[in-house]
Protein backbone atom coordinates (compact mmCIF):
# COMPACT_ATOMS: atom_id res chain seq x y z
CA UNK A 1 0.00 0.00 0.00
CA UNK A 2 1.52 3.32 -1.11
CA UNK A 3 0.51 5.29 1.96
CA UNK A 4 2.54 2.96 4.15
CA UNK A 5 5.87 3.91 2.50
CA UNK A 6 8.01 5.88 4.94
CA UNK A 7 9.15 9.36 3.98
CA UNK A 8 9.78 12.60 5.85
CA UNK A 9 10.24 15.96 4.13
CA UNK A 10 10.12 17.96 7.42
CA UNK A 11 7.92 20.56 5.73
CA UNK A 12 5.89 21.40 8.85
CA UNK A 13 9.08 21.93 10.80
CA UNK A 14 10.34 24.25 8.07
CA UNK A 15 7.10 26.23 8.06
CA UNK A 16 7.39 26.83 11.81
CA UNK A 17 11.04 27.83 11.46
CA UNK A 18 10.16 30.14 8.57
CA UNK A 19 7.51 31.94 10.61
CA UNK A 20 9.89 32.46 13.51
CA UNK A 21 12.59 33.76 11.17
CA UNK A 22 10.33 36.60 10.03
CA UNK A 23 10.36 38.18 13.50
CA UNK A 24 13.82 37.18 14.69
CA UNK A 25 16.39 39.81 15.65
CA UNK A 26 13.85 42.63 15.99
CA UNK A 27 15.11 45.63 17.94
CA UNK A 28 13.70 48.51 19.97
CA UNK A 29 15.38 51.64 21.27
CA UNK A 30 14.69 53.66 24.36
CA UNK A 31 15.58 57.33 24.56
CA UNK A 32 15.69 59.97 27.28
CA UNK A 33 13.82 63.28 27.26
CA UNK A 34 16.43 64.80 24.97
CA UNK A 35 15.96 62.09 22.35
CA UNK A 36 19.32 60.48 23.07
CA UNK A 37 19.25 56.70 22.72
CA UNK A 38 20.12 55.17 26.07
CA UNK A 39 19.21 51.55 25.40
CA UNK A 40 19.24 49.40 22.29
CA UNK A 41 17.91 45.86 22.74
CA UNK A 42 17.00 42.82 20.68
CA UNK A 43 13.55 41.46 21.48
CA UNK A 44 13.83 37.71 22.18
CA UNK A 45 11.36 35.32 20.58
CA UNK A 46 10.49 31.72 21.41
CA UNK A 47 7.95 29.08 20.46
CA UNK A 48 5.48 29.04 23.34
CA UNK A 49 1.93 30.17 24.19
CA UNK A 50 1.79 33.58 25.83
CA UNK A 51 0.23 32.11 29.00
CA UNK A 52 3.47 30.25 29.69
CA UNK A 53 5.58 33.39 29.30
CA UNK A 54 3.33 35.58 31.44
CA UNK A 55 3.12 32.91 34.12
CA UNK A 56 6.87 33.20 34.54
CA UNK A 57 6.53 36.97 34.82
CA UNK A 58 3.71 37.03 37.39
CA UNK A 59 5.08 34.29 39.64
CA UNK A 60 7.93 36.52 40.84
CA UNK A 61 6.84 40.19 40.58
CA UNK A 62 9.49 41.41 43.06
CA UNK A 63 12.38 39.44 41.49
CA UNK A 64 12.94 37.67 44.81
CA UNK A 65 14.13 34.51 43.06
CA UNK A 66 16.78 36.42 41.17
CA UNK A 67 15.56 35.17 37.79
CA UNK A 68 12.66 36.57 35.83
CA UNK A 69 11.66 36.98 32.24
CA UNK A 70 12.37 40.47 31.01
CA UNK A 71 9.85 42.33 28.92
CA UNK A 72 9.43 43.12 26.07
CA UNK A 73 9.37 39.65 24.63
CA UNK A 74 7.69 37.79 21.77
CA UNK A 75 6.41 34.25 21.39
CA UNK A 76 4.49 32.38 18.74
CA UNK A 77 2.68 29.10 18.18
CA UNK A 78 0.88 27.22 15.42
CA UNK A 79 -2.78 27.12 16.41
CA UNK A 80 -4.51 25.30 13.56
CA UNK A 81 -4.01 23.53 10.24
CA UNK A 82 -6.84 23.18 7.71
CA UNK A 83 -7.25 21.98 4.12
CA UNK A 84 -7.56 24.72 1.50
CA UNK A 85 -9.83 23.59 -1.38
CA UNK A 86 -9.41 26.91 -3.24
CA UNK A 87 -5.76 26.10 -4.06
CA UNK A 88 -6.32 22.53 -5.14
CA UNK A 89 -4.52 21.49 -8.34
CA UNK A 90 -4.36 18.26 -10.31
CA UNK A 91 -2.87 15.54 -8.07
CA UNK A 92 -0.65 14.36 -10.95
CA UNK A 93 1.06 17.73 -11.35
CA UNK A 94 4.78 17.33 -10.66
CA UNK A 95 7.51 19.55 -9.25
CA UNK A 96 10.75 18.31 -10.77
CA UNK A 97 14.13 18.45 -9.15
CA UNK A 98 17.12 19.93 -10.92
CA UNK A 99 19.44 16.95 -10.44
CA UNK A 100 19.47 13.52 -12.07
CA UNK A 101 19.24 10.32 -10.07
CA UNK A 102 22.61 8.55 -10.17
CA UNK A 103 21.21 5.03 -10.03
CA UNK A 104 18.13 5.17 -12.24
CA UNK A 105 19.24 7.93 -14.57
CA UNK A 106 15.87 9.70 -14.26
CA UNK A 107 14.95 13.01 -12.68
CA UNK A 108 13.50 12.97 -9.22
CA UNK A 109 10.26 14.83 -8.58
CA UNK A 110 7.52 15.30 -6.02
CA UNK A 111 3.85 15.75 -6.68
CA UNK A 112 2.46 19.26 -6.25
CA UNK A 113 1.17 18.36 -2.80
CA UNK A 114 -1.97 19.00 -0.82
CA UNK A 115 -2.68 22.67 0.01
CA UNK A 116 -3.04 23.48 3.70
CA UNK A 117 -3.52 26.71 5.61
CA UNK A 118 -1.37 26.96 8.72
CA UNK A 119 -2.62 29.40 11.36
CA UNK A 120 -0.04 31.08 13.58
CA UNK A 121 -0.38 33.51 16.47
CA UNK A 122 2.37 35.97 17.33
CA UNK A 123 2.33 37.45 20.83
CA UNK A 124 4.04 40.74 21.70
CA UNK A 125 4.38 41.18 25.46
CA UNK A 126 5.71 44.35 27.05
CA UNK A 127 5.67 46.21 30.34
CA UNK A 128 5.12 49.55 28.60
CA UNK A 129 2.71 50.07 25.74
CA UNK A 130 5.26 52.21 23.89
CA UNK A 131 7.67 49.26 23.69
CA UNK A 132 4.96 47.05 22.24
CA UNK A 133 3.98 49.69 19.69
CA UNK A 134 7.60 50.04 18.57
CA UNK A 135 7.64 46.34 17.74
CA UNK A 136 4.22 46.44 16.11
CA UNK A 137 5.16 49.30 13.79
CA UNK A 138 8.08 47.27 12.45
CA UNK A 139 5.71 44.47 11.39
CA UNK A 140 2.48 46.01 10.06
CA UNK A 141 3.90 47.90 7.02
CA UNK A 142 5.08 44.66 5.39
CA UNK A 143 1.64 43.02 5.27
CA UNK A 144 -0.85 44.33 2.70
CA UNK A 145 -2.30 42.05 3.95
CA UNK A 146 0.24 39.38 2.87
CA UNK A 147 3.98 38.98 2.67
CA UNK A 148 5.34 36.40 0.23
CA UNK A 149 8.65 34.56 0.54
CA UNK A 150 10.29 32.25 -1.97
CA UNK A 151 11.47 29.16 -0.12
CA UNK A 152 13.20 25.93 -1.12
CA UNK A 153 11.35 23.32 0.94
CA UNK A 154 13.22 20.27 -0.37
CA UNK A 155 16.85 20.07 -1.49
CA UNK A 156 17.12 20.13 -5.26
CA UNK A 157 13.54 21.28 -5.72
CA UNK A 158 12.76 24.60 -7.36
CA UNK A 159 11.82 27.29 -4.78
CA UNK A 160 8.12 27.99 -4.33
CA UNK A 161 6.23 31.07 -3.13
CA UNK A 162 4.72 30.89 0.35
CA UNK A 163 2.36 33.77 1.26
CA UNK A 164 1.88 34.80 4.88
CA UNK A 165 -1.35 36.72 5.51
CA UNK A 166 -2.02 38.96 8.51
CA UNK A 167 -5.65 38.37 9.50
CA UNK A 168 -6.14 40.62 12.52
CA UNK A 169 -4.51 42.27 15.51
CA UNK A 170 -5.89 42.45 19.04
CA UNK A 171 -4.78 44.36 22.13
CA UNK A 172 -5.14 43.43 25.79
CA UNK A 173 -3.96 45.12 28.96
CA UNK A 174 -3.29 42.45 31.58
CA UNK A 175 -2.96 44.87 34.51
CA UNK A 176 -5.08 43.27 37.23
CA UNK A 177 -4.92 42.91 40.98
CA UNK A 178 -3.20 45.17 43.49
CA UNK A 179 -0.36 47.61 42.87
CA UNK A 180 2.25 44.93 43.49
CA UNK A 181 1.22 43.07 40.35
CA UNK A 182 3.39 43.57 37.28
CA UNK A 183 1.64 45.21 34.35
CA UNK A 184 1.80 43.40 31.01
CA UNK A 185 0.61 44.64 27.65
CA UNK A 186 -0.27 41.97 25.10
CA UNK A 187 -0.68 42.36 21.34
CA UNK A 188 -1.82 39.26 19.44
CA UNK A 189 -1.28 39.04 15.68
CA UNK A 190 -3.02 36.19 13.88
CA UNK A 191 -1.53 34.95 10.61
CA UNK A 192 -2.34 32.36 7.96
CA UNK A 193 0.48 30.73 6.01
CA UNK A 194 -0.43 29.24 2.62
CA UNK A 195 1.58 26.03 2.68
CA UNK A 196 1.29 22.55 1.25
CA UNK A 197 2.12 19.03 2.31
CA UNK A 198 4.46 17.43 -0.23
CA UNK A 199 4.59 13.76 -1.19
CA UNK A 200 7.62 11.47 -1.22
CA UNK A 201 10.30 11.68 -3.89
CA UNK A 202 9.77 9.75 -7.10
CA UNK A 203 12.07 9.11 -10.07
CA UNK A 204 11.14 10.39 -13.48
CA UNK A 205 11.83 7.63 -16.01
CA UNK A 206 9.23 8.40 -18.66
CA UNK A 207 11.83 8.65 -21.41
CA UNK A 208 13.16 5.21 -20.54
CA UNK A 209 9.66 3.80 -20.61
CA UNK A 210 8.84 5.31 -24.00
CA UNK A 211 12.02 3.98 -25.58
CA UNK A 212 11.39 0.54 -24.12
CA UNK A 213 7.80 0.48 -25.41
CA UNK A 214 8.89 1.62 -28.86
CA UNK A 215 11.58 -1.04 -28.88
CA UNK A 216 9.07 -3.76 -28.08
CA UNK A 217 6.69 -2.54 -30.80
CA UNK A 218 9.41 -2.48 -33.46
CA UNK A 219 10.45 -6.01 -32.56
CA UNK A 220 6.97 -7.20 -33.55
CA UNK A 221 7.59 -6.08 -37.16
CA UNK A 222 9.42 -8.98 -38.86
CA UNK A 223 11.48 -7.01 -41.39
CA UNK A 224 12.65 -4.55 -38.70
CA UNK A 225 13.58 -7.08 -36.02
CA UNK A 226 16.88 -8.09 -37.59
CA UNK A 227 17.72 -4.45 -38.34
CA UNK A 228 17.15 -3.40 -34.71
CA UNK A 229 19.18 -6.23 -33.24
CA UNK A 230 22.10 -5.54 -35.59
CA UNK A 231 22.04 -1.75 -35.59
CA UNK A 232 24.87 -0.49 -33.40
CA UNK A 233 23.49 3.05 -33.02
CA UNK A 234 20.19 1.74 -31.69
CA UNK A 235 22.00 -0.58 -29.31
CA UNK A 236 23.99 2.39 -28.05
CA UNK A 237 20.83 4.41 -27.36
CA UNK A 238 19.34 1.55 -25.38
CA UNK A 239 22.56 1.17 -23.45
CA UNK A 240 22.64 4.87 -22.53
CA UNK A 241 19.10 4.61 -21.24
CA UNK A 242 20.13 1.56 -19.17
CA UNK A 243 17.43 -0.69 -20.62
CA UNK A 244 18.12 -4.37 -20.96
CA UNK A 245 17.21 -5.75 -24.38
Amino acid sequence: MGIANYFYNSTLRKYVALFGTYFNQMKIQRADNNGTVIQDMIVPISYAPFQKILARVTQDPKFLKGVAINLPRMSFEMTNMSYDPDRKVAPTRKLRKTGVDEEGGGRRFVYSGTPYNLDFSLYIMAKYNEDAVKILEQILPFFNPEFTSTVRLIDGLEPIDIPLILNDTTFEDLYEGDFEERRSVLYTLNFTMKGCSLDQNEIKQLLNLLIFVMHQILLQIPHLKSFILCNQEWQQIMSLQRIEL
